[in-house]
C-alpha cells in the first residue's frame, strides 16, 4: 500500500541480504488481474485520498518488479480481511 518506490526499494535490499534459495513474505491486501474485493476498493480510494502515491498494489506489476531483483512468486495465502501473504523465493540477482 506503500509508494511504488517502497516496493522497489524492498525488493531490491532484499535481493542483496538473502542468499539464493532465501525467502521474502509480504502480507496485505493486493490487486490480482485488476480485481479487488469491495472492502479493498475502498480502502485503496481513502489511501489514495490521503496520499495518491500509496494504494493497493497489483500483483502482477509486483511479479515483474520482484522478477528484476531476482524473486519469483513461490506462493500465495489468502488470509483474513481480504488480505494475502505473498512468499517470494531469491534465486540470484539477474545479469
Amino acid at each position: 500500500i506503500a509508494p511504488p518506490a517502497c516496493s522497489e526499494g524492498l525488493f531490491q535490499v532484499c535481493s542483496k541480504a538473502l542468499r539464493p534459495g532465501g525467502f521474502l513474505l509480504t502480507y496485505g491486501p493486493y490487486c490480482v488481474d485488476g480485481f479487488m474485493v469491495p472492502s479493498n476498493k475502498d480502502f485503496d480510494l481513502r489511501l489514495k485520498r490521503a496520499d495518491p502515491s500509496f494504494g493497493i498494489r497489483e500483483l502482477r506489476d509486483l511479479e515483474r518488479l520482484a522478477a528484476a531483483c531476482g524473486f519469483t512468486l513461490e506462493a500465495a495465502h489468502e488470509m483474513p480481511a481480504n488480505n494475502l501473504v505473498l512468499i517470494w523465493r531469491f534465486a540470484s540477482m539477474p545479469l
